[in-house]
């Protein structure tokens, strides 16, 4: 049977799938020496990070076996070379959607053994894994088809997830829906020898910490909360009060944002931005200290002004507010400030780990790379941590966005963290999923709480056996932040009550109610295409007009896009002339240099080059405009385009 095979972290899931793979690569060797044709085994893990650590991990624990890799940072392979001369192959989703969607004649699903997929808990909605499994349910269920000729599927996580359900029933029906997503017929759990799993898997102590907020009356808050008040009743944006520093009031703000961007008035959208820039500052305020929220704001105001040269009259609009707004807060440096008290709650709790433990060493989450640099400087700045506590960053790469870090630096980070030179790992949630980092005593989340997934995952990082661990997290008292991480834990009971009805029903009721769950999503799946084919019928390419979203100078018709290995590029340099290009110092993919309106210096993509050497600009669909008949749309993927896109190949280039 295919099968989900849900277990604690730490409690050797990989290790059963490894050793499932080494069952199957020997039947398949011996079914070789009689004639039937080259399997192999995909291995499908959700991130790049993982798939150095999980190849490493199957050639360590399977004798005479062959394991391949790939994934996106790759081009000197193809997905259809490793399967051919290799046992197992790890990889991407990507990699494995991409191969299926162009209808590679080398790629077929019949030509797997048996398909893998890590933490398959992603296995719903519009994540990657899902157009995996879409791709599998239509083959399955195609008159043609043969269930013989899929392969099998075997599911790996700690937790189902729950999504947003608040019920026994709807958790129940959670948890066959993801079995009907993954085609599994068996939800395999830790019965036995619970007492045994108990001694090798962690169970740390954990504590909800809710903390007050910072006083509203604390000079830097009023002094930006007045600044921002002043915009609003200048630009009119906003009629009725919003708190400010907070995640409502920027998205009230972003409302705004998108029927600006349509009506073209540029200089409203300069003051949401600005808006949007001093409540992120707040945001950084209220968790950190006024000098990492100033070095913030300042940081921002530079990035504008940057990308803003050669517009003159909106280079005019920042330096103005710069000198009359953000350089008075900069005179608040040496204004007293009341304390944080959430950072005084993590001052004390990580001074009670090395109380407890003079070797003690944790992973602090949180929620974004800015947050992790700011953690880390007001560490190194406390008299009393800085002598106990050596801290370093783990966060995940991207684009070219201020603090990235390469595989290498992150591989070095837990390295130092392993052997002891750090002792204390400020992470994003990058740390949180599959990553294999070293045992540790703690782990706090601060101010950073997601799914019960992420906490379930998060916890499993505080893993010590010689003694207690614990986890703790930080949240603002009466915040939604606290609301949720209650919730994640009456989630996290729900789900071990609906795995244990699902595992129980009897097998002919959850293949029939499996059954139902595929053909309806395939229905919807069909009437989806449906829907946006006859959308497509009625608008030619030609007519539509792309314009950039800042300025509104004309860009190039639908037409003049073709989309090449999932690139949407103009060639013929019909745009050239609009773009400033800012060559990438370090390119990956192919990705040679961002892109500009050379008019207002908006972010409109990459420069792309193609495996022929061909470079060509790839626009980024959100960046833009698209002009019906006159009429503006907001349109955020090029897969939702109301027209077809020419497909083209590099020789087209």
């Amino acid at each position: 049977h295919n099968a989900v095979v849900c277990a604690p972290t730490g409690s050797g899931k990989t290790l059963v799938a490894a050793s499932h793979c080494s069952d199957v690569i020997r039947k398949a060797k011996a079914a070789a020496s009689d004639g039937e044709r080259h399997k192999c085994i995909y291995f499908v893990v959700p991130t790049v990070h993982l798939v150095e650590q999980q190849g490493n991990y199957i050639r360590e624990n399977i004798i005479n076996c062959t394991v391949g890799q790939i994934s996106g940072d790759q081009t000197d392979t193809t997905l259809c070379e490793q399967t051919a001369t290799n046992d197992v192959v790890v990889m991407t989703p990507a990699i494995l959607v991409n191969a299926l969607k162009e209808k590679d004649p080398q790629v077929k699903l019949s030509d797997i053994s048996l398909l893998v997929l890590d933490e398959c808990h992603h296995t719903d909605k519009e994540h990657l894994y899902m157009h995996v499994m879409n791709f599998y349910l239509k083959q399955k269920f195609e008159a043609t088809g043969s269930k013989d000729s899929l392969p099998r599927v075997l599911g790996m996580t700690a937790t189902l997830g729950m999504g947003s359900v608040s019920s026994p029933k709807d958790a129940i029906d959670h948890v066959k829906t993801l079995c009907a997503n993954l085609d599994a017929s068996e939800l395999v759990t830790v019965t036995e020898h619970c007492r045994e799993l108990y001694q090798y898997v962690a169970h740390p102590d954990t504590e909800l910490k809710s903390v007050s907020k910072r006083m509203i009356k604390d000079p830097f808050y009023q002094r930006a909360a007045k600044m921002m008040t002043e915009i609003q009743r200048k630009s009119h944006l906003l009629e009725k009060p919003y708190e400010h520093g907070t995640q409502e009031y920027e998205t009230v703000i972003n409302q705004h944002r998108v029927a600006l961007e349509m009506a073209g008035d540029h200089e409203a959208l300069f003051y949401v931005n600005v808006l949007i820039c001093y409540n992120r500052a707040l945001q950084v305020y209220q968790d950190m200290r006024k000098e990492e929220a100033l070095d913030f704001l300042f940081r921002k105001f530079s990035e504008v002004a940057t990308e803003a040269e050669g517009n003159s009259k909106l280079v005019k609009m920042i330096r103005n507010e710069r000198e009359n707004n953000v350089d008075r807060l900069q005179e608040l440096q040496e204004v007293h400030s009341f304390p944080n008290p959430k950072l005084e709650a993590l001052k004390c709790l990580l001074l009670d780990e090395f109380k407890r433990c003079n070797k003690a060493k944790g992973i602090i989450f949180m929620k974004t790379r800015e947050f992790t640099s700011a953690l880390v400087k007001w560490c190194n700045q406390d008299s009393e941590l800085s002598q106990y506590f050596t801290p370093s960053r783990l966060v995940g790469g991207g684009s070219e966005t201020r603090g990235q870090m390469t595989k290498a630096e992150q591989l070095q980070a837990i390295r130092s963290f392993d052997e002891g030179d750090c002792n204390l790992l400020v992470a994003t949630t990058i740390g949180e999923e599959g990553l294999d980092i070293p045992e540790c005593n703690f782990v706090i989340r601060y101010e950073t709480v997601t799914s019960e997934i992420g906490e379930v995952q998060a916890r499993g990082r505080a893993r010590v056996r010689v003694r207690s661990s614990r986890f703790v997290e930080i949240v603002t008292l009466g915040s939604a932040n606290e609301a949720h991480a209650k919730a994640n834990k009456y989630r996290q009971k729900l789900m071990t009550e609906a795995s244990n009805a699902v595992r129980c029903l009897p097998q002919a009721e959850l293949l029939n109610e499996m059954q139902k769950r595929q053909l309806e999503r395939l229905h919807k799946l069909d009437k989806q295409t449906q829907r946006l084919q006859a959308k497509r019928l009625g608008v030619r390419a030609s007519i539509v007009q792309l314009k950039c979203k800042q300025c509104g100078i004309d860009v190039c018709k639908g037409s003049d896009v073709l989309v090449v290995d999932n690139f949407y590029v103009v060639a013929g340099g019909s745009v050239d002339a609009k773009i400033n290009v800012k060559e990438s110092v370090n390119p990956k993919y192919g990705k040679v240099g961002k892109i500009y309106c050379k008019n207002c210096s908006a972010d409109w993509g990459i420069m792309k080059q193609f495996a022929n050497g061909i470079i060509v600009p790839s626009l980024k669909c959100d960046n833009f405009l698209f002009y019906i008949l006159e009429k503006p749309t907001v349109i955020k993927k090029w897969m939702n385009v109301p027209f077809e896109v020419q497909k083209g190949s590099e020789d087209d280039l």
